[in-house]
């Protein structure tokens, strides 16, 4: 008889109460909340890690600037250390530059 396979007392065919919904509610709500400071924090990463390319191709940059500096011959290291005053100065600028 179909009443004594399915009876209708028994829990697992009853309808869900309303205290069940509310905690569901809740847990994907908590979900929810892991799952965006989850993003947040994702992007976050990365925007570190783009920052960190970013630097470590600037030093990389400048070492390839500094190797072909000194590969330069040792006059235009003089002529170089020579020019560091006036820069300083701002002498090496023309007169409507100023």
């Amino acid at each position: 008889m179909i009443d004594n396979e399915y009876p209708l007392n028994d829990p697992r065919f009853a309808p869900p109460r309303e205290d069940n919904i509310n905690a569901l509610v809740a847990e994907v709500e908590k979900l929810r909340a892991e799952r965006d400071h989850f993003r947040e924090a994702w992007a976050a990463a990365q925007v570190r890690l783009d920052c960190g390319v970013d630097a470590a191709n600037a030093v990389r940059e400048d070492r390839a600037a500094l190797i072909r500096w000194l590969g330069l011959p040792p006059q235009t290291y003089l002529d170089g250390y020579l020019l560091i005053g006036p820069i300083e100065r701002g002498e090496h600028r023309r007169e409507g530059d100023k």
